[in-house]
This record gives structure tokens, C-alpha cells and sequence, in this order.
């Protein structure tokens, strides 16, 4: 690992958060799994500590890898997505030294996917909203239709699920869904001329729900609140990527791909929103385990880890692509 002196402060102000990186050095842990190779199409695991990166063995399954999502014992779990709708795609568990193992049977028409609180959620874009329990994974199930995107509430007690119109709430397992909210009620969404439409992209955390709404030519980052209100940050003219809630925290880190690449932090609570990191196209986000710094691709072999409160850059190593997930092993 190469640790770096402290880089010039990418916004100005005080700091966003308390708990970031203290100190000349920050001495990170755990392994951040990385989309590697020339066109992202392998897997492999970096050590935090030691800088040392290993290919992963991937399953004997066609597909693509975006997202992974932590599993027990320091592995975590991945479904290549084949965007087919008669493909089948299936969900693994991967890391920790072992080979990759099948978790539930197979599943079609799946466009996306998330995993969170014991719970995993895949649907189609359009097409069913399906449910597998990782306690018994045996069966999918069926919850809903018409879904773009979907999101579980990290204690696993209820899963949101979105529209292109609007954003519906059930309980889990088997509650009947209910619209929480309509798009074109926002207020400021009309006022900022930003179209009240989902852009298939959400995530629950403990603030709330993060819904990035509007279309190719603005957006906006929508926050549901745990206690029912709701907050609108306009982005203006992005192009909104990869996000993340951080880690017994409040802020949301994520990147816009316009017009050079930025990661971002939006605290919703204030408001306060800022650059924390230049990172071209090289767009994926991922919050340390313990939530004081940010993974970033700096460049196509240079992972940057960030202080959210200013932008610092206070370390950084050698990698064969981009962050995904940053586990705790």
C-alpha cells in the first residue's frame, strides 16, 4: 500500500461528518473486492492492509458483475446478471479462500438485484418483483409487478420497491404494498423542471430512502425520511451513478458521471452536499466498514481512499480496476 500526504480539499467549509479519518495516515483493513481486468469482466480481492490483490475463481455462469453484497464470514455474494429473458441467472457466494458455491435455485428475467437485511430482491425492468430468504433459500417468490427498481430496510423488516411514477413500501415477508409516495406531488421537482420519473436506482439506509428521479438531461437525488418527509437535492444536469449510505453514519456518497466524473457526499439532514474526489469514468463508490473513508478509482490502476469531510486523499494503492465492496474480514 502507498500512503499519501494530505491533497488539496476538492469544496471548502467544515467538515460534513464526525468520525473521518484522523491523523497523517489512515491505516485501512479488511478487502475491498474489485471489477478488474481491461473490458471489468473478472473479480479479484485487494487487502486493505497490505496492498496484496488475488484473482477470484468466478462460477461457471455467463453474465456481467456490478454489485456485490457482504455474506457471512467475510465472503460476500454476487449474481452475474445475463440481460436475456430467458437466461437464468443464478446467485453465488464467493471469497473467503473458497470456491464459489450456489445459494437458492436459478432465476429469469432478471435486470437487477440488492441484497440487505437477510433478503434478497431481483426483479425485471418491466416484470416481476421476486424474493428470496437467505434463512431458507429454497424458493423465489413473487411480491410484485411493475417494479424498476427495489430496496430492502437494512433490520430486513420492509422492502421499497419503485415506479417510474412512484415509490410503494410493504412488509416483509408478506405485507401488502402501499404507495408512500407520488413523484409529480414533489414540489421541487417542478420548480427545478426536473421530470418527476424514477431512474431505476435506490437504496435504503438508516437516514431513509435514496430515489434518484428525473431523465438524461436532469436529476435530482430524492431522500424519504424515516419519519415520512422528504427531501429534494436537484443535481442539475448529471448523470448519476454508483451510491452508498455510509456505515453507521449519515452520509450519502455517490458518483456523477458528468462532465468528468465526481464522488459526491449529500448529508440529508443539512442539506450540506460537496466534491470530494475528481475520478473521470471510472465510477463506482465504496465506504470503508467502519464509514471514515471512501473508495475510489483514482485512475484505471490507482484506488484512492477519501476523507469525506474535505476531500482529503490519505492513502492509496495499486489495483487492477474498480471498488465495489469494501468488506470486513
Amino acid at each position: 500500500m502507498v500512503l499519501v500526504a494530505a491533497a488539496a480539499c476538492t469544496s471548502g467549509g467544515e467538515p460534513a461528518t464526525t468520525g473521518a479519518a484522523e491523523g497523517p495516515a489512515y491505516r485501512p483493513g479488511g478487502d475491498l473486492v474489485v471489477l478488474a481486468g481491461r473490458f471489468l469482466g473478472r473479480l479479484a480481492i485487494l487487502d486493505a492492509a497490505t496492498g496484496k490483490e488475488q484473482p477470484l475463481q468466478l462460477p461457471f455462469a455467463a453474465g456481467s458483475y456490478d454489485s456485490a453484497y457482504p455474506a457471512p464470514h467475510g465472503r460476500f455474494y454476487v449474481m452475474p446478471l445475463v440481460f436475456d429473458g430467458d437466461a437464468k441467472n443464478q446467485l453465488f457466494v464467493m471469497g473467503g479462500g473458497l470456491r464459489p458455491n450456489r445459494v437458492g435455485p436459478p432465476i429469469n428475467g432478471v435486470t437487477s438485484y440488492q441484497i440487505q437485511g437477510g433478503y434478497v430482491a431481483a426483479w425485471g425492468c418491466p416484470g416481476d418483483l421476486s424474493l428470496l430468504d437467505l434463512s431458507d433459500p429454497t424458493r423465489w417468490r413473487v411480491i410484485g409487478k411493475g417494479a424498476c427498481s427495489a430496496t430492502i430496510k437494512p433490520d430486513g423488516s420492509q422492502l421499497a420497491y419503485a415506479t417510474p411514477s412512484a415509490v410503494f413500501v410493504m412488509d416483509l415477508p408478506d405485507g401488502t404494498p402501499k404507495e408512500v409516495l407520488r413523484f409529480r406531488d414533489l414540489s421541487e421537482l417542478r420548480r427545478t423542471r426536473i421530470p418527476p420519473r424514477s431512474l431505476d436506482r435506490m437504496l435504503w439506509g438508516d437516514p431513509g430512502i435514496a430515489i434518484q428521479v428525473g431523465d438524461g438531461t436532469r436529476q435530482a437525488m430524492v431522500v424519504l425520511r424515516e419519519d415520512g418527509s422528504t427531501v429534494v437535492h436537484p443535481q442539475g444536469r448529471a448523470r448519476l451513478g454508483d451510491m452508498e449510505w455510509q456505515p453507521g453514519g449519515r452520509l450519502l456518497a455517490f458518483f456523477d458521471f458528468a462532465p468528468h466524473g465526481e464522488v459526491l457526499t449529500l448529508d440529508p439532514d443539512t442539506g450540506d452536499q460537496r466534491q470530494i474526489a475528481a475520478t473521470g469514468d471510472f465510477g463506482s463508490v465504496a465506504w470503508s466498514p467502519d464509514g471514515r473513508v471512501v473508495a475510489t478509482s483514482r485512475s484505471p490502476n490507482i484506488i484512492g481512499l477519501v476523507d469525506p469531510r474535505d476531500g482529503r486523499q490519505v492513502a492509496a494503492m495499486p489495483a487492477s480496476g474498480v471498488p465495489i465492496i469494501w468488506l470486513d474480514t
